[in-house]
């Protein structure tokens, strides 16, 4: 959630009641609906840290109800984790979430790797991957 559309977005779509855990640090502040907040009696928390939840969140990717594709905004090669990686979740930070870093060489191949910024959850086609083939970086 890296934008306030995007929280306001997850906020009005919390059933009344509900808790937004937020796992991220702004580099600005946050514009939301605050009568939305009250009037829904939602619980809003901010936390720098994940704790206790990667196994639910594995099981959740695993039976597919989380779309990781959707997540996934670049693969790059490891050379270009600079400009490609750090620079590009800085620039670009709105645009980006998770960008996938080739581990091998400087060169995976040209259908291996998406440029950042590129439509999200519209992975090429000849993307290939095997499980620990890649790193993320997270804005």
């Amino acid at each position: 959630m890296g934008a306030s559309p995007a929280l306001q977005s997850v906020l009005d779509g919390t059933r009344n009641g509900g808790t937004v855990v937020n796992v991220l640090i702004w580099g600005y502040k946050a514009e939301i609906d605050m009568f939305g907040l009250v009037l829904g009696e939602l619980n809003l928390i901010g936390t720098a840290a994940y704790c206790g939840e990667h196994a639910q969140v594995i099981e959740l990717l695993r039976q597919g109800k989380i779309p990781a594709e959707l997540f996934i905004t670049g693969r790059i090669a490891v050379d270009d984790i600079v400009s490609g990686g750090f620079t590009e979740l800085i620039v670009n930070k709105d645009e980006n979430v998770k960008i996938l870093v080739h581990p091998r060489g400087s060169s995976p191949g040209a259908d291996d790797v998406r440029t950042p910024g590129s439509p999200r959850g519209r992975a090429d086609p000849g993307v290939r991957g095997r499980s620990g083939d890649c790193q993320a970086l997270t804005s």
